[in-house]
């Protein structure tokens, strides 16, 4: 307070004795070097200003004055000043200094660059004003990639760096700035560069390993973590990243030696021996999984996590009564787990172990009896078992939860067709149609329902539904299998236990298919042509169709149509086995024996067990003088494929058949 009244004073004081004041220019200096040694700063600024009035040139009273205003933080006040002093003297290098320090100051970081760049060119080897420019320059770089200006904040950094040699920063933003513009290669110079002078800055080393990783190149990106992992050797994260890199890098000792190291320094750390347990895991080695978390549990004795993984790689070896054991202790203490007893449950199935799993289902009942998957479970168990009115009473208890539920429905009508019940059966196909479903037992039992009391619009009605309903299941398995197939080294147990099961309803949808268009054909005879090939218009990609078309084709004879069938068939699929046996059979009807060689080798390859196809190759190899060249063939592949026994049997037949002049 006592300083503002000083500085009112002075100013009045002037306003009434300026005339006097005018031989006094001097003074005003001098008393603003007094009060501002005095530390009186705002009184210093107003006597500095004074004297710049009397005298506009005073260079000293500019820049003590803009000194002043500064630790005032009357930075506008600081900007006039000295912009008027830069027109008197604007080859000075203290005033575009001082200028460029107050743009700096208000954030106008470019204009202040302006200024010190003047300043440096002045007075190139004064330190304080390179590394003032550097500054101001890296700060205009930082304020133009806010505004999303990556090129203008590049360059920026690049003049940075000149200025700042020993300050990190500016290879770092540097380095951002051209990772986010793509420049990924020009990134990794500059930070190499940097890294030479600065081997051990932690972010320039992140930097570099950003890089390599956009680049794709792991022994760049190893030896960029390499040295972060020794500056930080107990952050187990990168770590963890480092020996998976070493994974990538087929480094697998490495890679191991560093999951040993870390199991020990950091023995109740999930994340490590979730690493290492994936590790074996990747390689299919599923007993190194079970004791990497044997080895965990040693230190935390009651993760149950760490169970159900021994307990899934038992399953992923099929080991299913070895996984019901893990199952078993787990519900010594929680003795009502649902997940638990499912899980169990599940495990017994797979084992075929019916009477435990009849045992656990009903404990399940007791738990979960609400679920009609439970009693839909216990139903298969008894059924297993042969107990069939306890298998009826269960299904019973789903459908009466869940009455729109067909599978239970179909279960049910197989157990009282096998008993010769047609009644029972027949209600309930009828009801697992009511529900809805897409499974063809239903439609193809009635259908035979209905040929036997002589009804047959009911029987083509139904059956058609039976042939279609099996068509679009077979395609839907297929497809659902070979998406898998592509993708198994992603699986996990449960998605191994899905296939499993998806292999079985495949075949048996294919045994239904083929019985309902048996029956179609007898009771339709060649209208049952035409009906295939409407089907075929509407399913152009059913491969069942084709193979059913070229087996109709070939049963009447009608070699050339069954060959262009199975062609079509093979250009859909040309995996599909019975296909290519099914082509080689009709070429070979048609005398065309090389093609037919062709077509069974292909079959071979699909399946090395089928007799028939060996039978076929030795035959033709036999009529076309190539059995020496078969032998050969086969040789080469007995090495390749020692247990394959039927090939060293018929291997064995064709040497016989060489060595006999055959």
């Amino acid at each position: 307070m006592r300083r503002r009244h000083a500085v009112l004073l002075v100013v009045l004081g002037w306003l009434l004795v300026g005339p006097l004041a005018r031989g006094q220019e001097q003074n005003a200096f001098q008393e603003g070097l007094e009060a501002l040694r005095r530390g009186e700063t705002e009184l210093a600024l107003s006597f500095f200003q004074q004297a710049l009035r009397q005298e506009p040139a005073n260079k000293q009273a500019a820049l003590l004055a803009a000194r002043c205003a500064s630790e005032l933080e009357e930075w506008e006040v600081a900007r006039e000043v000295l912009e008027k002093a830069a027109r008197v003297y604007p080859e000075d290098a203290d005033v575009a200094a001082a200028l460029g320090a107050v743009y700096a100051s208000l954030g106008k970081y470019a204009l202040a660059a302006r200024w010190l760049k003047r300043a440096v060119e002045k007075e190139p080897f004064r330190s304080e004003l390179r590394q003032g420019l550097g500054a101001a320059l890296l700060n205009a770089g930082v304020e133009a990639q806010r505004k999303g200006d990556l090129k203008k904040a590049v360059s920026f950094y690049r003049q940075a760096l000149t200025y700042l040699p020993e300050d990190t920063r500016p290879a770092q933003n540097l380095a951002g700035a051209l990772l986010q513009l793509g420049k990924v290669d020009s990134a990794l110079q500059v930070v190499q560069a940097a890294l030479r002078d600065h081997p051990a800055d932690e972010t320039l080393l992140k930097l570099q390993a950003a890089a390599f990783q956009r680049k794709g190149d792991v022994k760049g990106l190893v030896a960029s973590i390499e040295p972060l992992v020794q500056q930080h050797p107990d952050s187990v994260s990168l770590a963890l990243d480092l020996a998976l890199l070493y994974r990538m890098a087929h480094q697998h000792g490495k890679a191991l030696a560093l999951y040993d190291s870390l199991m020990v320094r950091h023995p109740t750390d999930r994340r490590v021996f979730e690493a290492v347990a994936q590790y074996y895991w990747d390689h299919l080695n599923y007993e190194g999984v079970r004791q990497t978390w044997q080895r965990f549990l040693q230190n935390v004795p009651n993760d149950t996590s760490a169970w159900l993984a021994i307990a899934s790689a038992w399953e992923a070896e099929g080991k299913w009564e070895e996984a019901a054991k893990v199952y078993e202790h787990l519900l010594q203490t929680r003795p009502n787990d649902v997940s638990l007893l499912r899980r169990l449950a599940e495990a017994q199935r797979r084992a075929r172990d019916w009477k435990a799993a009849e045992a656990t289902l009903k404990r399940l009942t007791e738990v979960a009896g609400e679920d009609p998957h439970v009693w839909y479970a216990l139903g298969q168990a008894e059924t297993a078992l042969g107990r069939f009115d306890a298998a009826l009473d269960a299904y019973q208890e789903a459908v009466a939860r869940d009455s729109l539920w067909a599978e239970p429905w179909i279960q049910m009508g197989k157990i009282h067709a096998k008993r010769w019940q047609t009644e029972q059966a027949k209600h309930c196909f009828e009801e697992a149609l009511e529900a809805g479903t897409s499974d063809p037992t239903p439609y193809h039992e009635l259908a035979q329902m209905a040929l036997a009391r002589g009804d047959t619009a009911t029987f083509l009605r139904l059956e058609k539904r039976a042939l279609v309903k099996a068509v679009r299941t077979v395609a839907t398995l297929e497809s659902n299998l070979r998406a898998g197939l592509q993708q198994i080294h992603d699986f996990r147990a449960d998605q191994f236990q899905g296939m499993s099961e998806s292999v079985q309803k495949l075949r048996q949808t294919r045994e239904i298919l083929k019985r309902a268009a048996t029956a179609l054909r007898q009771v339709q005879g060649n209208r049952f042509d035409t009906l295939i090939e409407d089907l075929l218009k509407r399913y152009p990609g059913a491969k069942a169709l084709w193979l059913l078309r070229a087996q109709i084709a070939e049963d009447r004879g009608d070699w050339d149509q069954a060959a262009e069938f199975y062609r079509r068939l093979i250009s859909l699929d040309p995996s599909v086995e019975e296909a290519q046996k099914g082509l080689g059979r009709v070429l070979e009807h048609l005398g065309r024996d090389h093609e037919a060689f062709r077509a069974y080798e292909r079959a071979l390859a699909l399946n090395p067990k089928d007799e028939a196809v060996y039978e076929a190759l030795i035959r033709l190899a036999g009529k076309m003088g190539k059995m020496r060249e078969l032998v050969r063939t086969w040789e080469r592949m007995a090495r390749f494929h020692p247990d394959w026994a039927l090939l060293r049997k018929y291997l064995e037949k064709a040497r016989q058949q060489v060595e006999g002049g055959g």
